[in-house]
């Protein structure tokens, strides 16, 4: 493969760094795409702009909605108003194999299948209202407003 003098126009071999016949340097010339001035973004159409924005936003939104997940109480996260106490487990406490002499004004009804009682509140030691259906319960103190739900 030869290369052509930009001085000259003649054919020089491959591997020469000067032409043959008029002495002038060969320089490689490096092709360049056009290229607008603004690099990646300005040579973009609209639509592939629109697609990255619309794809940066998405990602925020996701970020965005997992920090918040972070730092939001789950469902079972108790509440202790002015307290150091960032939650507390009543369920361990008032489970359905513990004794039942901490419960009372204990009711089911049938009907339903709800179940409600009253128990001393482990962290004021005021009146802890409970209601189930089984497989969920809700446990609220009166005195304290301390809950659990789950």
């Amino acid at each position: 493969m030869s290369r052509k003098c930009g001085q000259c126009g003649s054919d020089s071999p491959h591997g020469s760094q000067f032409c043959m016949n008029c002495g002038t340097p060969l320089i490689k010339k490096q092709v360049r795409e056009n290229t607008p001035a603004g690099g990646w973004w300005s040579s973009q159409n609209n639509g592939v702009k629109a697609l990255t924005l619309v794809g940066a936003c998405c990602v925020g939104m996701i970020v965005l909605v997992g920090i918040i997940g972070l730092l939001s109480p789950d469902a079972s996260t108790s509440s202790y108003p002015g307290s150091s106490y960032s939650s507390y487990d009543f369920s361990s406490d008032y489970s359905s194999s513990g004794s039942d002499d901490t419960l009372r004004n204990f009711y089911y009804d049938q009907q339903s299948g709800i179940s409600t009682a009253n128990a001393d509140c482990p962290y004021c030691g005021g009146t802890l209202d409970i209601v189930t259906d089984g497989s969920s319960t809700v446990m609220v103190c009166q005195d304290c407003d301390a809950y659990y739900y789950n």
